[in-house]
This record gives C-alpha cells, sequence and structure tokens, in this order.
C-alpha cells in the first residue's frame, strides 16, 4: 500500500513539471501562429498602398499633369503656371564645396514643354568667345564663356548686375544668341558626385573605350559609373577634343535623367531634394521644388533630346584675351550657330 502511495506521489511530482512545459510550448505556438498571420498582414497591406500610390501618381486620372500638380501642389506650382520653361544648367569646376568662385564648365540651355512632355537640351562649349554687354563688366572682353559665369561669382564681384554667376552668364548668352533662361540650377563638383551616389550610379553605353590618363580609362559598352566615375568621364578631354567631353557629358546627363524617371526614384524625390537643396544654387522657390520633381512624372526619357553643336559651325583660333591677359584658343561662330541653338531648342519632336 506504501509503495503504491509512494508511486503516485511521485508521478504527480513530475507532471507538474511536464505540464508547466507544455504550456509555454502551447503558448509558443500559439503567438508564432499569430505572428504568421499578422506579420503578412501588414506586409500585404503595405504593398497594396505602395501599388494604389502607385496607380494614383502615375496611371490614373488623377495623375494628369495640371489637376495633379495643382491639386497636391497648388496653382503657384512652377510647371502649373507654365507649359514651357527655359532653363539654364550649369557645372562648376569649383572644389571649395560652395559657389564663391568657379568656372562654368559645363553650360546647357533646356527648353521644358510641360505640356507635351519634352524637353530640349542644347550644349554651349565652354571655350565659346562670347562678346560682354556693354557697361555690364568691370573686366573688357571678349570672355570664353565660362568666364562670363566666374566674373559674376560672389568672390569676383566683377559683374555690374544683380545676383550671381548665373545671372551675369545668362545676360551674356542672351546677348550673344537672343535666348534668355527663366530659371537656372548650379552645381559643383561635390554636389555631382553625392547626387549620383545617392541615386546609386547612372548607367550608360559607351560607344568605344576612352582612355583618361590620370582620370582613367572606361571601356566601351554598358556600365554603371559611381558618382566619381562619372564626373572624371565628363572631364576627359585631352587627347580628345572638347566636342568628345561634351558628347560624354550628354551620356551622363540623359542616364541621370532617365534613372530620375524610374516610379522608386520619383516616389523618393522629396527624400533627395531635402537632402541636397541647401548644396544647391538656384533661382527655383525650394519649397517647390519637391513639386517640380513631380512634374516630370509623364515625361519618357526618349523626349529628351540632347544637342551637341556641329563642328562646323565653330572655327578654333588663338586670340590674346585681355581677361586672361594672355594668348588662349577659343571657338569662333556666327549666325548660324544661333539659327542652331533656335532651331534645336524649338525642335517640335515628332
Amino acid at each position: 500500500m506504501f509503495g503504491s502511495e509512494l508511486c503516485l506521489l511521485r508521478k504527480e511530482i513530475l507532471r507538474d513539471p511536464i505540464s508547466s512545459v507544455e504550456m509555454k510550448m502551447e503558448n509558443k505556438t500559439k503567438k508564432s501562429k499569430k505572428s504568421c498571420i499578422v506579420i503578412p498582414a501588414i506586409l500585404a497591406a503595405l504593398g497594396l498602398l505602395l501599388v494604389f500610390l502607385y496607380y494614383m501618381l502615375f496611371q490614373s486620372n488623377f495623375a494628369n499633369f495640371g489637376n495633379f500638380s495643382k491639386s497636391l501642389f497648388g496653382s503657384n506650382s512652377v510647371c502649373s503656371n507654365e507649359s514651357n520653361a527655359t532653363v539654364l544648367l550649369v557645372g562648376i569646376d569649383y572644389r571649395a564645396g560652395d559657389y564663391l568662385y568657379g568656372l562654368a564648365d559645363v553650360i546647357r540651355v533646356a527648353e521644358v514643354d510641360f505640356d507635351n512632355q519634352n524637353i530640349n537640351m542644347v550644349a554651349i562649349p565652354r571655350d565659346l568667345l562670347v562678346e560682354i554687354p556693354p557697361e555690364r563688366f568691370k573686366v573688357p572682353g571678349p570672355y570664353k564663356i565660362n568666364q562670363a559665369y566666374f566674373f559674376g561669382t560672389p568672390g569676383m564681384l566683377n559683374y555690374y548686375g544683380e545676383g550671381n554667376g548665373a545671372d551675369s552668364l545668362n545676360e551674356v548668352i542672351e546677348y550673344n544668341f537672343g535666348v534668355r533662361a527663366d530659371h537656372y540650377l548650379v552645381i559643383n563638383f561635390f554636389v555631382f558626385v553625392d547626387f549620383i551616389n545617392a541615386i546609386g550610379g547612372v548607367d550608360i553605353n559607351l560607344p568605344e573605350a576612352v582612355y583618361g590618363g590620370s582620370q582613367g580609362d572606361f571601356p566601351a559598352g554598358e556600365q554603371t559609373l559611381t558618382g566619381e566615375r562619372a564626373l572624371a568621364l565628363s572631364r576627359i578631354r585631352e587627347n580628345y577634343s572638347d566636342a568628345f567631353r561634351v558628347r560624354n557629358q550628354s551620356l551622363i546627363i540623359r542616364a541621370t535623367f532617365e534613372k530620375m524617371l524610374q516610379p522608386s526614384m520619383l516616389l523618393k524625390s522629396p527624400l533627395l531634394i531635402a537632402q541636397f537643396k541647401d548644396s544647391i544654387l538656384t533661382d527655383l522657390p525650394l519649397d517647390q521644388l519637391g513639386s517640380i520633381a513631380l512634374c516630370f512624372h509623364d515625361f519618357d526619357s526618349s523626349n529628351l533630346q540632347t544637342h551637341e553643336p556641329p563642328e562646323d559651325l565653330l572655327t578654333l583660333e588663338n586670340i590674346f584675351l585681355p581677361s586672361l591677359n594672355e594668348w588662349s584658343y577659343g571657338y569662333r561662330w556666327d549666325g548660324r550657330f544661333v539659327e542652331w541653338i533656335d532651331s534645336s531648342l524649338n525642335n517640335p519632336q515628332q
């Protein structure tokens, strides 16, 4: 009798810890099952939200350009007020990280047609020889056109007009070619490199290998460039020509435009603008940069036309430049070049 009671007591003692373990395991199993249901449900909801945003932004009637920009950002949005805008794009070679000085290393004038979703962009060689408007600069002309930016910078203060290097360059372009930009955007080397890296690099297809010496070599064919490599390629002209460099710059500009038109990048544009708005020089309202970026949601990369000047319109000449106090090579041009700029900017892109 005593043995059987002892046996029952031993079973009772052993049963409790087993029951406790079983209960814990059962609770974990329930939590695990609950997680398996909740987490996929959350992910599915986020996925549906992203699909909905994509549809509303890019596919639905709400995404109609005019209604979209006005309803989301108000009637004062730049792209809702203007069917066309002429924009001066400048890349300067100043490495200090600000805009106190700098020569215009890249000069582009772009005609943006918001109604028909296309852009015509002309390249103006930095060594183009230009006359300056009378009594507007302290240093006598003629200039290389990249100097027109330099003499207007806050560090030089050789321009009598209001504003900065972009304003002085814009005035010189209008004086020589009859084209005046409505807005300008200027970036320096640091901003260019950081921006290309921030968007994950750019994809280009080089028609031939490029041997850049200290700037590095680039194989022919498709490749992804980091910001540093894109900057190097855009500056190579030794053993080639300035026209060669301008063409490579066009490749990089087009690749950047194509990258920014991707839906994922358009959705990311507010973060990019917040990151770089204090690092660029522009007359566009900073509080509207987000809406301006979304103005391009209906554009297609094939509707960006980059135009490089035909070499037969330019004549390389060695002349004495008082602005440099030395002899230097620059490009002479005539009325045919002005006609080319006008026809390129107004190309209907049928």
